[in-house]
């Protein structure tokens, strides 16, 4: 799974890099950062700072390239890329009684993580296609934007 992470990083920041033959992939057995990892891991150099063209680069482009890397993570793991950022908004939970099922993904069939009762406060921080992305008593997950309630 690393090797699928490291590929996918790789190709979506060949869009952005300057001169993106640079951008490569190499496995390793010899750093630290990698083998004593207990999970699939990727060590992401964005440049090298003590070249100046990289650093002005890197100084000049770092919103773009945190929205690559972030792109690049939620393609890893399956989940959407939200880049509309908004002010997280207080919401009331209006279902018809029962729990809202707090989902892991934006999916019906994604793992309920939480359930949040009918008429409780919950933060909605971004939506994606009738989805919202929530904060309930500090689980963060999705949850149906149809039975939320925003005053």
């Amino acid at each position: 799974r690393g090797t699928r992470a490291a590929e996918i990083i790789a190709n979506n920041y060949r869009e952005i890099f300057p001169v993106p033959g640079r951008v490569n992939t190499r496995p390793t057995t010899t750093l630290a950062e990698i083998t004593k990892t207990n999970a699939p891991a990727v060590l992401i150099e964005t440049g090298y700072h003590d070249n100046p063209e990289d650093a002005e680069w890197l100084v000049n482009n770092m919103p773009e390239i945190a929205a690559n890397l972030v792109e690049s993570l939620t393609e890893i793991f399956g989940i959407p890329f939200i880049d509309n950022p908004q002010p997280a908004r207080s919401g009331i939970v209006a279902t018809q009684g029962g729990n809202l099922n707090i989902r892991s993904k934006p999916d019906l069939k994604a793992a309920v993580i939480a359930r949040a009762p009918n008429n409780s406060p919950i933060t909605v921080l971004g939506e994606w296609q009738g989805w919202y992305v929530v904060n309930f008593q500090g689980t963060i997950g999705y949850a149906s934007s149809e039975y939320i309630r925003i005053p």
